[in-house]
C-alpha cells in the first residue's frame, strides 16, 4: 500500500526538527580544533585564495592525503557565503548530515517497511559520534552518506523490476564520488557489503548483473582519474606521498595503530545513548538469522564493514560512523518486534511518546556529558592566537617546533610553517631577520637562549611562544 504523502510530509519534518535541534543549533560556536578539520578549511582558503583547486596545499605545501572532493564543497560554501569561517566552512556536512537521515529512512521503508520507519535515522540522528561529526567540516558523514546512498541504489536494483542495470551503474558511480572524497574505503566497504550479502542469498544472477564490466570501468576511471592526474603533475613526490598514506592506513597503522578488538570497546561510547539497545538489536537478528532473511542484508552490511575497519590497522573513533546505518536499522527492526504484540494505535503512539522523550534527554545528557569529559580543551588553539594577535606575536616569520596544527594556522589566517629540528631552527638564524617559534608542551626546554615572549594553553599542553635573533 502506498503510504499518504501526509505521512511522509509529517517524517520529514520530525527528521528535520530533530537535526535541527542536536547538529544544527549552536554548530557555529564550536572552534577549529581537531587537525583533521583544520586541514579541510585550511586546504579550502588556500584553493580560494591560491587558486590551487586540483592539486590541494595545507600550509603552502602540495596536500594528497586525501582526494579533493569535500575541499571543493567547503571552498564552495566559503564563497557562496563570502567568508571563511567555522560557520561557512561546516555548511556542507551539516547538509550531508540531514540528506543521511532521509537517505537512511527511505532505506528502512525500502528493507522493512513503513511501520516505525523512523527508528532508524532518529536513532542515528542522535547517536554521540554522528552529533559530533556532522558540525564539523571534515569528511566522514559526506563518506557516509555517498556509502549509504550506494547501497541503497544497489538494493534498489535488485527490488525493482525497471531498469536494474541502470540501478548498478549510478552505485558504481556514487562510489568513485566517495572515493574522491576519502579514497579507497568509498569503494571498498560498499562493494564488500553488497558482495557477502548476495552470497549469503545465494544470487548469483543478481550476482553477475551488478558485477557488469561496463560500470565496473567507469567506475575505476573516474575513481582514478584524479590520482593519475596528481601523479602526473607532482611526480615522484605524488606517489609518495600516496604509497605512505596506503601503507599508514592499511599496512603499518603509524599514525594511529590499534587493537583489531579495538571497535568492541569504543563503540559504546560513539553510539551512546543507544549503544546497548544496538547492541541488543544484533543479537535479536543474528537469532533469527536462520528464519528471516529480511535481516540478511542489513547484517551482511554490519558484519563486512566491522571486520574491514578491524582488520585495517589505522583506526580512529570517527571511522565507527560507517557501523552506524546497519546498527541503526537493527535497531529498527528490534523496535518492530518489540512493539509487534501491542499494535493498536494508541498504544503505539504513548510508547512512541514516551521514547522521543526519553531519546531527547539521553542525548542532551550524553552529548553534553561526552563533550564536557572527552573534548574539554577545544578552544587552546584559538585561544593561543587571540593571546599573540594582542601582544602583536603574529607579524614577521613564525614557526611551530616539530608539531604541525592545521587550526592553528586556520585561526592565525597565514603560513606558518614547521621546523622539524634544532638544526632546521638554527638555520633560520643565520638568516638575517628575527623570527618567532612556538612550541608545544616541553619543547622549547632545549632553547634557552630565546626569548620567551608568551606562555598560553592548559597545564597538560602549553603553548610556548619564543623569539630568536638572527
Amino acid at each position: 500500500m502506498k503510504t499518504p504523502a501526509s505521512t511522509l510530509i509529517r517524517d520529514g519534518l520530525i527528521l528535520t526538527a530533530v537535526w535541527g535541534s542536536v547538529s544544527l543549533l549552536g554548530y557555529w560556536k564550536l572552534p577549529v580544533s581537531r587537525a583533521q578539520e583544520g586541514r579541510v578549511i585550511v586546504s579550502a582558503r588556500e584553493a580560494i585564495r591560491d587558486g590551487h583547486w586540483l592539486i590541494p596545499t595545507l600550509n603552502g605545501r602540495v596536500r594528497l592525503q586525501k582526494p579533493p572532493l569535500m575541499t571543493w564543497l567547503v571552498a564552495g560554501s566559503c564563497r557562496l557565503f563570502g567568508a571563511v569561517s567555522e560557520t561557512t566552512a561546516r555548511a556542507p556536512s551539516l547538509l550531508f548530515a540531514l540528506a543521511t537521515a532521509f537517505l537512511l529512512y527511505a532505506f528502512a521503508r525500502e528493507l522493512q517497511g513503513d511501520r516505525l520507519a523512523l527508528v532508524p535515522p532518529l536513532v542515528m540522528l542522535t547517536s554521540f559520534q554522528f552529533i559530533r561529526h556532522s558540525r564539523l567540516a571534515e569528511i566522514d558523514i559526506a563518506l557516509l552518506f555517498w556509502t549509504v546512498l550506494s547501497l541503497f541504489l544497489w538494493r534498489r536494483a535488485a527490488t525493482t523490476a525497471r531498469s536494474p542495470r541502470v540501478w548498478y551503474a549510478l552505485g558504481f558511480i556514487v562510489c568513485a564520488i566517495a572515493v574522491n572524497f576519502k579514497g579507497p574505503a568509498g569503494l571498498a566497504i560498499p562493494l564488500c557489503a553488497q558482495g557477502a550479502y548476495l552470497l549469503l542469498a545465494r544470487k548469483p544472477g543478481e550476482f553477475r548483473r551488478w558485477l557488469n564490466p561496463l560500470p565496473l570501468l567507469l567506475c575505476a576511471v573516474l575513481s582514478a582519474a584524479w590520482y593519475a592526474f596528481a601523479c602526473l603533475e607532482t611526480g615522484d613526490k605524488g606517489g609518495a606521498i600516496f604509497a605512505g598514506e596506503v601503507s599508514n592506513t592499511f599496512i603499518k597503522g603509524n599514525d594511529h595503530g590499534r587493537s583489531a578488538l579495538y571497535y568492541f570497546y569504543t563503540l559504546f561510547q560513539c553510539f551512546a545513548p543507544w549503544t546497548l539497545f544496538m547492541y541488543l538489536a544484533v543479537a535479536v537478528m543474528l537469532w533469527r538469522f536462520r528464519n528471516h532473511p529480511e535481516n540478511h542484508f542489513t547484517l551482511a552490511w554490519l558484519a563486512t564493514t566491522f571486520v574491514l575497519l578491524s582488520l585495517t590497522p589505522n583506526k580512529q573513533p570517527h571511522y565507527s560512523l560507517l557501523l552506524l546505518p546497519p546498527m541503526a536499522l537493527a535497531a529498527g527492526r528490534l523496535a518492530q518486534i518489540a512493539s509487534g504484540p501491542w499494535q493498536r494505535p494508541g498504544l503505539v503512539k504513548g510508547v512512541t511518546a514516551g521514547l522521543t522523550l526519553l531519546m531527547i534527554a539521553g542525548t542532551v545528557a550524553g552529548t553534553f556529558f561526552f563533550h564536557s569529559t572527552l573534548y574539554p580543551k577545544v578552544d587552546r588553539q584559538k585561544n593561543l592566537i587571540a593571546a599573540m594577535q594582542k601582544a602583536s606575536l603574529l607579524e614577521g616569520r613564525l614557526f611551530t617546533f616539530a608539531f604541525e596544527d592545521p587550526a592553528l594556522v586556520f585561526h592565525a589566517d597565514r603560513f606558518i610553517p614547521m621546523l622539524n629540528s634544532a638544526d632546521a631552527l638554527a638555520r633560520q638564524r643565520r638568516e638575517r631577520d628575527p623570527f618567532r617559534v612556538i612550541f608545544k608542551g616541553s619543547s622549547a626546554d632545549p632553547f634557552p637562549d630565546g626569548t620567551t615572549e608568551l606562555t598560553a594553553g592548559q597545564d597538560d599542553m602549553p603553548f610556548t611562544v619564543k623569539r630568536f635573533e638572527p
